[in-house]
């Protein structure tokens, strides 16, 4: 299981890249969030924390202990580096992700309502909620599920 060592209350970020991850790419992600898991404090102590990198597309941030909004700034500010230096889109958080055919793509929200309209996503279509906030909705099963039991199905509609 992911994050075995932490507690279902772990608050949990999500962010998806817009375009896999290649070998490359993950091997930067890893340096770079190697060296901030090292050195993330929150009010002067040591944030408990962990990250994976998921499908090539995703990077799953967990934290234990009071997290305070500078120190979740400092997380962002990693992906902003990672997004200046090495061309990784981490930060769009406009971007709908699915799963077709076993391969997870990300499109605008103008193109997953046509693929919606066109059949290409019905309710059985995997789609992921990258707006969960604590480690227990991920064990639950909320963040990769089907369309029909997503926010994604109140949002987009086929008649739409």
């Amino acid at each position: 299981m992911l994050f075995a060592d932490f507690n279902d209350d772990a608050r949990l970020w999500i962010y998806g890249f817009s375009k896999p991850l290649t070998a490359s790419d993950q091997k930067n992600i890893r340096m770079n969030m190697n060296d901030f898991m090292a050195s993330w404090t929150s009010h002067g102590d040591k944030v408990k924390g962990a990250y994976h990198i998921i499908y090539d597309r995703f990077i799953i941030i967990v934290a234990e202990n009071t997290i305070s909004g500078c120190s979740i700034d400092s997380s962002i500010k990693v992906l902003q580096q990672l997004d200046e230096n090495y061309n990784l889109n981490g930060l769009d958080f406009s971007l709908v992700f699915y799963r077709n055919k076993g391969n997870v793509f990300a499109v605008s929200r103008r193109q997953f309502q046509k693929l919606v309209q066109n059949g290409t996503v019905d309710h059985h279509t995997i789609v992921y909620n990258n707006t969960l906030t604590t480690l227990g909705q991920l064990r639950a099963g909320e963040w990769e599920t089907t369309f029909d039991k997503s926010w994604h199905a109140k949002t987009f509609k086929k008649s739409a």
